[in-house]
């Protein structure tokens, strides 16, 4: 589906992970949820069930996902250990997989270095809201409900894209409301606001200068076959689906825009005929 193929990831989806539990009274960090994060002496502690005076996670680790390809806001937390009453708090990126690794203090190597989140770029307050936008968005399949979610994305994208900005990070590589939505929109016929959405996306620098340049050329190649298909099926209506690639004559990347367009586009109407469908313009409110 050209650049806007997000709903077609999930065999590339990370691993869902909540961040682990934590209660802070008496700065005393508990975790059980995650056995495999917590250190060996706080995991015996933690199966005697010495909580509240045995078990006293001090610090905590975060290891990314280990992917070359960690958002730079993951990445530069990579093994960094930090108090567990000042580390930062996850998740860290839309799509983050990171997860604390929790250690007493006569757990830590003896060369270990104490680092303060103050000294690193942090995530802006609505990453929670895109994280799980993100996470909804994987399991639902109702258009209206995808394009909501995503314009609540929009809404906070300037404040989201802030610590990017400021830190010369390279933007998420997974944004819906940036790989997403255009395409919804394009997918209802809401044209303006397909444009305007990619626009905002390349002011906010959620694309870089390149990319904002690809998707609006794909968008406006995406408008004008889906205009010139449309007109074609109001002109001839029953037209059959096999019939049409040949009728429109696209050839290359248009053609599999138009293979896209009809597949997927709730402006046509398919009836099926045989081993194929016959096509109408669809004028059912979406």
């Amino acid at each position: 589906m050209g650049i806007f193929n997000f709903l077609f990831k999930k065999d590339k989806e990370p691993p869902k992970q909540e961040p682990a539990p934590t209660n802070y009274e008496n700065n005393v960090s508990i975790s059980v949820a995650f056995d495999n994060s917590i250190s060996p002496k706080a995991k015996a502690s933690t199966q005697q069930g010495n909580y509240s005076t045995t078990l006293k996670i001090e610090y905590v680790k975060i290891p990314t996902s280990g992917d070359e390809n960690a958002c730079p806001m993951c990445a530069q937390f990579e093994g960094k250990i930090f108090p567990s009453t000042d580390a930062p708090k996850l998740p860290l990126c839309p799509s983050c997989s990171c997860a604390y690794e929790h250690y007493l203090q006569d757990d830590l190597p003896p060369d270990a270095v104490i680092s303060s989140k103050s000294d690193f770029v942090l995530p802006a307050e609505c990453t929670m809201l895109f994280y799980k936008n993100q996470q909804k968005i994987r399991e639902e399949t109702d258009i209206n409900k995808l394009i909501r979610l995503c314009e609540n994305q929009l809404k906070k994208l300037h404040e989201f894209m802030a610590p990017y900005i400021s830190a010369a990070f390279e933007a998420p590589v997974e944004l819906a409301c940036r790989d997403l939505l255009p395409d919804l929109y394009m997918r209802i016929g809401k044209w303006e606001k397909a444009e305007k959405t990619i626009k905002i996306c390349i002011s906010e620098k959620a694309f870089t200068a390149e990319e904002g340049s690809t998707a609006l050329a794909y968008f406006e190649s995406y408008r004008r076959v889906a205009t010139e298909t449309l007109n074609y099926i109001s002109q001839n209506p029953g037209c059959l689906q096999r019939n049409i690639y040949k009728k429109m004559g696209y050839e290359g990347e248009e053609k599999e825009t138009l293979k896209d367009f009809i597949s997927h586009s709730k402006l046509i109407k398919k009836v099926k005929s045989n081993n194929t469908n016959q096509l109408f313009c669809n004028t059912k409110e979406i």
